[in-house]
């Protein structure tokens, strides 16, 4: 495999994987959303003594503090994202690799019985 294919499908596979991370964010966003609707539920519809009432304090400053942790999180990869047109960029990769592995199919051709690979130039 020629280098230019091998660094297209890095670039492809880091694509992807940014996508699939962007994803997750989202929807662990909407998770913590309903956990924290639930709590702000609980405390509106019951009463507490002072420290069942403190628990359940505890319990949504950790839910809220790991939502904006995720939150923080997105917004970086959102821009990230965005920034590259990430959708755009993998086809336009996958073009490219497509096309390079062609040009290097006819160039081993040409190459055939050399017994002689970049990579071993380059160490």
């Amino acid at each position: 495999m020629c280098l230019a294919v091998k660094y297209g499908n890095v670039l492809i596979e880091t694509i992807n994987k940014m996508k699939e991370d962007y994803e997750s964010l989202i929807a662990l966003q909407s998770e913590y959303d309903k956990k924290v609707s639930n709590i702000y539920h609980d405390i509106e519809t019951n009463y507490f003594n002072a420290s069942a009432g403190f628990k359940k304090y505890k319990e949504l400053q950790k839910v809220l503090r790991e939502r904006r942790v995720i939150k923080h999180e997105l917004a970086k990869i959102q821009r990230l994202h965005q920034s590259l047109s990430a959708t755009q960029m993998e086809s336009k990769i996958s073009k490219i690799v497509k096309n390079v592995g062609r040009i290097d199919d006819e160039n081993e051709s040409y190459r055939d019985g050399w017994g002689i690979r970049v990579e071993e130039i380059l160490v």
